[in-house]
């Protein structure tokens, strides 16, 4: 595996690898596992996920991490592997906790867990006082700390998401 886990590899190399090592005729049916649903049936284990990890991460420079229920015994377990293979690998969301953001020049600008709490809130207010507490507690804020031209004109509409990650990333 150390010979082609840095490069991609077509399918009929992977048969002629397999074949190789195993001496014997391996047939790779990536659909076989899956559900009328398109869900992937593997058996769930942290060796089966970093070993696949590893056949894919050549075809990338970030390990995007998705766990509904993080555990940190695993999530240990995933990124120190994966380290030791690929030293430098970026991770989204940053569940390494010990990646250098600022050294690697990475801002996690796609973490969202802020965005949900406050439309979560904002709903909640929202249904308790109407326009009324928009008013005061949004629209107004808003509105005053809002960046003007020349003018005095709004530089953005400042209503829409996308204005928000300008105004974050410049």
């Amino acid at each position: 595996m150390r010979e082609i886990r840095d490069t991609a590899i077509a399918l009929q190399d992977w048969r002629a690898t397999a074949k190789r090592i195993l001496r014997k005729d391996i047939t790779f049916d990536w659909k076989l596992q899956k559900t009328p649903l398109g869900q992937y049936m593997w058996q769930w284990s942290k060796t089966a996920i970093i070993d696949r990890c590893f056949l894919a991460a050549p075809l990338g420079d970030v390990t995007w991490n998705r766990q509904d229920k993080p555990n940190k015994e695993d999530m240990h377990g995933f990124y120190t592997a994966l380290r030791e293979a690929y030293l430098n690998r970026l991770s989204a969301f940053g569940y390494t906790g010990a990646y250098d953001f600022r050294k690697g020049q990475v801002q996690p600008i796609w973490a969202t867990q802020g965005l949900s709490l406050h439309a979560k809130q904002f709903a909640e207010r929202f249904k308790q006082e109407g326009i009324a507490g928009y008013m005061r507690d949004v629209a107004a804020p808003a509105i005053e700390g809002m960046a003007t031209d020349k003018f005095g004109k709004p530089k953005s509409p400042g209503g829409y998401l996308a204005d928000a990650f300008s105004d974050v990333v410049g």
